[in-house]
């Protein structure tokens, strides 16, 4: 088993209190992870969607901390983690991030300092349980009754933790409801709801690298490319098509000077050609030193394209 399945034991009282769509979830990497079993695809799923969907930088808001606990799960699952996302910490340092966030909350709920809070702080409780599961995990590998009693010691505080917690997001003024605020449907999302967050866009994740392998059927994408070390008369960024079977379809080149050209399988302007070969899979690609890689949404592409057709002559900047 993976020893961060301790702190998301821990963490499940908190999504019980917030109604959360991730619990469940969240729970199948806690029971996978108990009995030495990889995480079931489905739970792994939901939680990169979800983790991708919340895409807040608001401390204080749940959807923000809820993110955090599914990327915690991803890293207890031992799932194959992309190598195009960025790097994470282990799921120790995650986990106390979170109750640190939770403490902030409390602290600002209350109208003090989160140093006041002092040894009450969650983020300090989480420490304290963490230096003991070092010793049981050492423990359990000569006496798996070590892991038996912890597991039997932390199931035993669920019940007043839950109690708790959920007294706690109250006071916060937290309620149930999906990444996109209380009026979120999730996972239902309707894409035409104007404060929807969750785009089906992205291709490159580990969500939908999972439901291809489950039989998926691939779609286009798109990639931005950059390349700092190109001299003023190369292109220093492309926008690219990328059809299902990884070929590109149209591309789009910015040069330093401002120049812009565009081609597509039958017309184009200036010296650029598409690729006759199929692209390296995204992750070989953004495992090159000298390029920079980007999956951006179909209709920043679009939004290119067309000003590069109507205009190239002009300085359009890809940023």
């Amino acid at each position: 088993m993976h020893g961060g399945a301790f702190c998301l034991i821990r963490i499940l009282p908190l999504l019980d209190a917030l109604d959360s769509p991730i619990k469940a979830a969240t729970e199948s990497v806690v029971e996978a992870s108990l009995a030495g079993r990889p995480a079931p695809e489905e739970a792994l799923i939901v939680l990169d969607d979800y983790r991708r969907a919340a895409d807040t930088i608001d401390e204080h808001d749940p959807a923000y901390l809820q993110a955090g606990i599914a990327s915690v799960a991803i890293l207890v699952s031992e799932a194959q983690w992309p190598r195009y996302y960025p790097t994470p910490r282990s799921p120790y340092m995650e986990a106390e991030a979170l109750w640190r966030n939770f403490d902030t909350n409390l602290a600002k709920a209350r109208g003090v300092p989160p140093l006041s809070l002092s040894d009450s702080a969650f983020a300090h409780q989480e420490r304290s349980w963490q230096e003991a599961e070092e010793r049981v995990m050492a423990l359990g590998a000569s006496d798996p009754s070590a892991f038996t009693a912890h597991l039997d010691l932390l199931r035993e505080n669920l019940a007043a933790s839950r109690s708790t917690l959920a007294g706690h997001a109250e006071e916060f003024g937290w309620k149930p409801g999906g990444p996109c605020g209380g009026a979120c449907d999730w996972p239902a999302c309707r894409a035409e709801r104007p404060e929807c967050v969750r785009r089906h866009w992205a291709q490159q994740t580990l969500a939908q690298e999972l439901r291809r392998r489950q039989g998926a059927p691939a779609k286009a994408w798109y990639l931005r490319t950059a390349h700092p070390s190109h001299g003023p008369g190369e292109p220093s960024e492309f926008l690219s098509e990328i059809s299902a079977e990884g070929r590109e379809v149209r591309k789009v080149a910015y040069y330093g000077s401002g120049k812009v050209e565009w081609v597509a399988a039958d017309e184009g302007r200036g010296g650029i050609s598409l690729s006759p070969d199929p692209l390296p899979p995204f992750a070989e690609l953004d495992d090159h030193d000298d390029i920079w890689v980007e999956e951006i949404p179909s209709d920043l592409f679009e939004q290119r394209w067309a000003e590069a057709r109507e205009n190239p002559s002009r300085p359009f900047l890809a940023g």
